[in-house]
């Protein structure tokens, strides 16, 4: 099963193990939950913020546009060309749809890549 690595970026921008530096009080709780202690920000989460602290994790370079108008090979080839392990496909609006994994795509369409270039 994939991990949810977008899951794991948000929850560490917005927890911290230890006091947070440059703590103040208005932007950060502490909280305990099943024994573990941690701190979170307790600010309004905007867009702005996400992008800014979000950004790896929404990276338009682990992406991409889907369409029912793509090949099977032309898909393939559109993720196989992205960096990092998986890749999210969106519709016409930039909405989420599903995510790639991009290292099991390999492994799975190696013969069929290998018969594309010729190999």
């Amino acid at each position: 099963m994939p991990r949810p690595w977008i899951a794991y970026v948000f929850v560490g921008a917005i927890q911290e193990q230890d006091r947070p530096p440059n703590f103040r009080e208005a932007e950060w709780v502490e909280a305990t939950i099943n024994g573990t202690h941690f701190w979170e920000r307790a600010t309004k989460l905007d867009e702005a913020w996400l992008r800014q602290d979000l950004q790896q994790a929404l990276d338009r370079d682990r992406s991409m546009v889907d369409s029912p108008d793509l090949s099977r090979v032309k898909r393939i080839q559109a993720v196989v060309r992205r960096q990092g392990r998986y890749i999210a496909l969106l519709d016409g609006d930039w909405q989420f749809k599903s995510l790639v994994d991009r290292y099991e795509l390999l492994d799975r369409s190696a013969p069929e890549i290998a018969e594309l270039v010729g190999a």
